[in-house]
């Protein structure tokens, strides 16, 4: 009889540990699934949230990437603070400094650092002052700064997608950490 428990306790003690290691395998397979999943929504939603305030464009992707409350209220996209030029070209560039997700929750967060620079572009209508003569050449005019800096981003699985709820700046940045 103390074969039998010694055999019995060392299958028990080996199923036990190769049960904990394919429940860990599969535990890391979802967390890295929805990290990857959350650092391509962070990478395309950000630029195209760029993209659209610096163009001034309505982009009708931006739903795909942003809660509907985000989008009414985010202070860049509503402000219309380049709404009054043309931007040529701008350089813009995204870190993503920290992604968490457990796969059983709802809600993740990330820190990214976000920078645009190099804006270039002139007033909408710089033409029509270009055009008048004999008058004094016009101040120039400064396109506003973007707001640099490391953000909190809040992101939110619906329909079992991840998308971004909400972003807060932590801290002002000219370049990257």
């Amino acid at each position: 009889m103390g074969t039998w428990v010694k055999l019995l306790g060392y299958f028990t003690k080996r199923l036990t540990a190769i049960i904990f290691v394919i429940v860990v395998l599969i535990m890391a397979t979802f967390i890295a699934y929805d990290c990857a999943n959350i650092y391509v929504i962070l990478e395309e939603g950000m630029a195209l949230r760029a993209d659209a305030v610096l163009s001034d464009a309505e982009s009708t992707l931006l739903d795909k990437f942003f809660t509907q409350s985000f989008l009414n209220s985010d202070k860049l996209l509503n402000s219309g603070q380049y709404e009054d030029f043309d931007i040529s070209s701008y350089d813009y560039k995204v870190k993503i400094k920290k992604v968490w997700a457990w796969p059983w929750r709802k809600n993740a967060e990330a820190t990214i650092q976000e920078i645009v620079f190099d804006i270039y572009g002139k007033p909408k209508n710089a033409e029509q002052d270009e055009k008048r003569e004999g008058e004094e050449s016009p101040p120039p005019v400064f396109i506003p700064r973007w707001e640099n800096g490391e953000k909190l981003v809040n992101l939110k699985k619906v329909n079992h997608r991840w998308i971004i709820d909400k972003v807060t700046i932590v801290r002002s940045l000219d370049e990257f950490d």
